[in-house]
């Protein structure tokens, strides 16, 4: 009855602490509180319980050591009184031994003596017997004592007995309290994770919202892309099929002027050849000429008998040699000059075909596109019309991308916002627990609440790019319940030739998902 009364004022204090910023678990977390606190009351008194419990050992054996000690005082005194008696310590008035007269210490024997005017004698043999009986029966009925103390139940075995009752029925207090607890603590988790889970979803659904919008301003810009797509691929046909005339023009040039340059370097061969053949012949007579000259010229010098008119001959062979060698030195370098002329010629035009060639290959690019300007330029135009109509779209995409971004963040701020709460009475939670000495459920609280905000707003991301993707998305059911309904509202408002747009620009299992949004 008491638990219930808890509960029920737990639920209350549970509704106004969510009124005030907590979660629908803090009732729950007080209650928890409230029977920490109670079982920290009933571990202190637990604990003074068991300090008297072990006290009492010590106040037992401290009685016990002073029944030893009365036991044993008896003993010694016996021996002293014995020794007394038969010493005439002994009072001859009031007929008790020294020891006797002085055990309570109030008198000394002396005193005694003098205050009862009696003398010290020897005791009788009787008297002395007596005596020592007396003392046997101290003796006896003091070990009795002892022996009932120690195998008997006395004044602290039954206080004991009484504290092991009182720690036991406060242990079994304290074990149920901690049993409801663990009970409520399982209760905090529950209530904190179905919050969590219905809360976010509030939160997300905002999210849905536009992100549904958002995506079918996608699917709008995907229908002009199919269009420019297909403008595009006629561009591109008709591109490729100039610049392929355009190629074959150019190879049919650089054809041209390769035959040029093999028969070019046909002629430069031939030309080389026959130089080398001229010039050996020149280099031939040039060398006979030259010995001849200096045969002559070693007669002049060294034939002193010469006539005159033999000298004169000799002389005009020698000028005529001379003459000769000057003319075929001429002659070589009027070939050679000829011949480096012809090679310069035919070696200029082989590199000006080689540059042409050259010029053809890494220019035909620029070729090309200097061909295509009045083609690009047609289909610019037609082309800019369909942009004008896609970025109208992709203005409002992007209004409706941020405006996304935004609803993220502030999920995420209301994310935090609830950590911070839920931190708060996760700190709460684990100290009532260790002051209660238990282990609860819910330490965990927090992490679950931030594993399914984050796994809502990780669905999010998932359906956008799986969308931009054009790919069917799988798990999220209750996000996908959500955004699929937002969803229908605006892929239902496609007209027929629309659809047909959009699916010439999606994947088969994209368009069977958006047909089945439409008629689901």
């Amino acid at each position: 009855m008491k638990l219930v009364s808890i509960l029920l004022a737990t639920a209350l204090v549970g509704l106004q602490l969510i009124a005030i910023g907590q979660t629908a678990g803090a009732g729950t977390l007080s209650s928890i509180e409230s029977l920490a606190n109670t079982i920290q009351a009933n571990d202190e008194k637990f604990a003074a319980l068991n300090r008297q419990h072990l006290e009492s050992y010590d106040a037992e054996n401290q009685k016990l050591l002073a029944h030893k000690k009365k036991l044993n005082d008896l003993i010694a005194e016996k021996a002293r009184a014995l020794n007394e008696l038969r010493s005439g310590l002994y009072c001859s008035e009031c007929k008790r031994p020294k020891s006797e007269l002085e055990r309570g210490g109030s008198e000394t024997f002396s005193g005694h003596l003098r205050r009862v005017n009696g003398v010290s004698v020897p005791a009788t043999k009787e008297h002395i017997e007596s005596k020592m009986a007396e003392y046997d029966r101290l003796i006896a009925a003091q070990e009795e004592v002892i022996k009932k103390f120690q195998t008997e139940e006395n004044e602290f075995t039954r206080k004991r007995a009484d504290l092991d009752k009182q720690m036991t029925d406060l242990r079994g207090k304290t074990d149920d309290l901690r049993a409801q607890i663990v009970a409520l603590s399982k209760e905090y988790k529950d209530k904190v994770v179905q919050e969590a889970k219905s809360i976010t979803l509030l939160w997300v659904d905002g999210i849905l919202v536009t992100l549904a919008e958002k995506h079918y301003a996608e699917d709008r810009i995907n229908i002009i892309k199919v269009k420019l797509s297909e403008l595009q691929q006629e561009e591109t046909k008709a591109i490729s099929e100039l610049k392929d005339k355009v190629a074959q023009k150019i190879d049919l040039q650089k054809k041209q002027l390769n035959e040029k340059i093999t028969g070019n370097r046909t002629r430069l061969y031939d030309l080389e050849q026959l130089h080398r053949d001229r010039l050996s012949r020149l280099k031939t007579d040039l060398n006979s000429l030259r010995t001849k000259l200096s045969t002559v010229k070693t007669e002049l010098q060294i034939n002193s008998m010469l006539t005159v008119d033999e000298k004169t001959v000799l002389d005009d062979n020698r000028k005529e040699l001379e003459n000769r060698i000057e003319q075929n030195l001429n002659e070589q370098k009027s070939y050679e000059e000829r011949f480096e002329s012809d090679r310069q010629q035919l070696q200029t035009e082989i590199k000006a075909a080689e540059d042409k060639i050259w010029d053809l290959t890494v220019n035909l690019s620029k070729i090309q596109e200097e061909a295509l300007k009045g083609l690009r330029n047609a289909f610019t135009s037609k082309r800019k019309i369909l942009e004008d109509a896609r970025i109208a779209r992709v203005a409002s995409l992007e209004r409706l991308g941020s405006l996304a971004n935004d609803k993220s963040d502030q999920y995420r701020k209301k994310q935090s916002e609830h950590d911070s709460k839920a931190n708060a009475e996760r700190i709460r939670l684990l100290r009532a627990c260790e002051k209660a000495g238990c282990s609860c459920y819910g330490r965990d609280a927090q992490g679950e609440f931030n594993l399914i905000a984050n796994n809502r707003l990780t669905c999010v991301g998932s359906m956008e790019n799986l969308h931009a993707n054009n790919s069917v998305y799988y798990g999220c059911e209750e996000e996908s319940v959500k955004y699929k309904s937002h969803y229908h509202s605006w892929v239902n408002g496609l007209s027929d030739s629309d659809m047909d747009a959009l699916r010439k620009s999606s994947s088969k299992s994209r368009y069977d998902m958006i047909l089945q949004k439409v008629t689901n």
